[in-house]
């Protein structure tokens, strides 16, 4: 495999969680991610294990968010490993957000970290 394609490959999964994100489209978005997809806070505690506590978090913030978007600052990937830098934007002022998402990709989607 080139590495442009080995990149492509890293990187598709991950666009397209972002995407369904931005369009709150819930079933796409969980699509993107393995059935042991973890979540873990900026201090490496586990937030969330599984796809069906992460479906319902994720299920809870798109009803109570409904003009949330994460927007791409920057992306970063090493190996099969894909580093966000994402503003969110459309929540309450005091809820304004930066995030970097970690996300690794495994065979079955991703496994999301951070």
């Amino acid at each position: 495999m080139r590495k442009g394609d080995e990149m492509h490959k890293a990187i598709i999964p991950v666009q397209q969680q972002l995407e369904a994100y931005n369009a709150k489209e819930l079933e796409r978005f969980l699509a993107a991610f393995a059935p042991s997809v973890q979540v873990y806070d900026h201090l490496n505690t586990l937030v969330l294990s599984g796809m069906d506590a992460f479906a319902r978090h994720y299920a809870v913030l798109f009803a109570k968010y409904p003009a949330m978007k994460a927007e791409l600052v920057s992306r970063m990937r090493v190996g099969n490993k894909v580093i966000d830098h994402e503003r969110i934007v459309g929540r309450a002022r005091r809820n304004r957000l930066k995030r970097l998402p970690f996300m690794k990709r495994r065979r079955g989607g991703l496994r999301k970290s951070g």
